[in-house]
């Protein structure tokens, strides 16, 4: 690629409208000829990027969103999922081909494809104090904006942006999107004449930390609606140098669940992979070896209570 356009694209946080490149000086037949070649992507009317092929679905709608967002006005801001790909945080079930954005003031009739409107409350937090340069509502926002139609994808927005607020205190940083329970609670509470809010509420109280995934999340959310008692991370002790964290522990037993997902192998080649297999049995050895009973759950588990349920008292 013109290494002009490469770095006009980089700049852009991934994505270039047709008007940018035209006021950097950039000819509408540069860019049509870059599109034939393969060197650009066009990614919404008039937005491109360059192609990737390690982007992720999230990265991918989130250059899409960027690109919405500059033909909008300026004080419009992504939302819902839309806003927690902006902040990292996972986007559970959602529909990435649909871009979320809104503004206090009213939303514009435009019903393009892709594109969905939303009206938000004056004094919405949002990613920047000066509205016109504001990109997303706060983290602690959007989870609810996704929750009130799918409590368990607010359980799951909220833990990581808890863990990822934990980790920003840990190391010093003060950032303004840091968030803590106060601030779940203050978002909630936003949306308290909201249809929906009464289920994010009811799970409010059990977001946690301590959960590594998304999986972790659902599997603790459902032992929860269950009755089951249980410890996010138990450390259990082999000996002074040795010890394993086992994803949860049912308080009162030796029992622990884990959740086996995908996250663990990504981004690893075949070798490293078969690593993690073996030190995985490996250390389901040593906690068998120790009296603990081990009750194992996948994606395809989570919400189906009765499996989950017998499972664990299998394990008993």
């Amino acid at each position: 690629m013109d290494s002009l356009l490469a770095e006009l694209v980089a700049a852009r946080a991934g994505v270039v409208t047709v008007r940018q490149f035209r006021e950097w000086g950039v000819h509408r037949a540069a860019v049509a000829a870059a599109v034939r070649g393969g060197e650009l992507l066009r990614v919404g009317r008039g937005a491109y990027t360059t192609p990737a092929g390690n982007v992720t679905p999230e990265e991918a709608h989130l250059r899409r969103a960027r690109a919405v967002l500059d033909m909008l006005p300026p004080t419009t801001v992504l939302t819902h999922h839309s806003a927690l790909a902006y902040w990292g945080l996972p986007t559970y079930d959602a529909d990435l081909r649909i871009v979320h954005v809104g503004r206090v003031e009213k939303p514009s009739v435009n019903r393009a494809s892709g594109r969905r409107w939303h009206r938000l409350q004056a004094g919405t937090p949002l990613d920047h104090e000066d509205p016109v340069q504001a990109v997303a509502v706060a983290p602690e926002i959007a989870a609810v904006q996704v929750g009130l139609s799918s409590p368990r994808a607010y359980l799951v927005a909220a833990d990581r942006a808890l863990r990822n607020g934990v980790a920003d205190l840990n190391a010093g940083r003060a950032l303004r999107g840091a968030t803590t329970t106060t601030r779940l609670q203050a978002g909630v509470s936003l949306h308290r004449s909201n249809r929906g809010v009464a289920g994010v509420r009811r799970v409010l109280d059990l977001a946690d930390p301590r959960s590594e995934s998304a999986g972790e999340s659902l599997l603790r959310h459902d032992l929860l609606a269950l009755g089951f008692a249980v410890e996010p991370q138990h450390v259990v002790e082999l000996s002074v140098q040795r010890r394993y964290r086992v994803d949860l522990r049912i308080r009162g037993s030796r029992v622990v669940c884990e959740y086996d997902g995908e996250e663990k192998y990504e981004g690893n080649d075949a070798r490293e992979r078969a690593r993690i297999r073996v030190a995985e049995r490996e250390r389901e050895r040593d906690l068998r070896r120790l009296g603990w009973r081990i009750a194992r759950f996948t994606k395809h588990d989570l919400g189906r209570y009765e499996v989950i349920r017998e499972r664990v008292e299998e394990a008993r």
